[in-house]
């Protein structure tokens, strides 16, 4: 359709903002700032935002994480953040422990727990990953995601809940200046 529902000239969509204050080489903290609303576009590509979504629509998010190394190869990481949008809101958190170098052999390990709570799905999981250095140039990784989350079936009353496992691997090169 042709027809605008704003007639403001310019607005901020999205904007984000980020922080990162790390006080010695053992401890570090993180605050981001985000901001989301749909623009009022006369493009079709993703279907057209209803009227009350232009208008009112929004994601505001706030998200605080620390880091400390207990050795310079062991680090426990944290973070939590919060959200809200025109009609909803929830939070998230993660708890996740990196071991690097492990042996001198290149090799490094890292896991984590998290939840979140959304509109429509409440989930919590845990993810592993290996990752292994070759030489100089190469780099490869294996992961694990468990995900486990309960969708709200919108006003029925009933609800699901469904399992999510991903495996992720890859391998990355590269020389001298590539």
């Amino acid at each position: 359709s042709n027809e605008r529902y704003e007639t403001r000239l310019a607005e901020l969509t999205q904007g984000n903002i980020q922080v990162r204050y790390t006080p010695t080489q053992k401890l570090g903290f993180g605050l981001s700032l985000s901001h989301f609303s749909w623009p009022d576009l006369l493009r079709e590509e993703f279907g057209t935002p209803s009227q009350d979504l232009v208008l009112h629509g929004r994601v505001e998010r706030a998200e605080v994480s620390a880091w400390y190394k207990f050795t310079p190869k062991l680090k426990i990481s944290a973070r939590t953040d919060y959200w809200i949008d025109q009609s909803n809101n929830g939070e998230g958190g993660q708890l996740g422990l990196d071991w690097t170098d492990i042996g001198n052999l290149g090799l490094s390990l890292s896991t984590a727990v998290r939840f979140n709570t959304g509109s429509n799905t409440d989930g919590y999981g845990y993810r592993v990953e290996a990752r292994k250095r070759w030489g100089q140039e190469l780099d490869t990784y294996l992961g694990y995601d468990l995900y486990t989350y309960k969708t709200d079936s919108f006003g029925s009353g009933t609800s699901s809940t469904y399992t999510r496992q991903t495996i992720r691997g890859g391998v990355d090169w590269s020389h001298k200046d590539w």
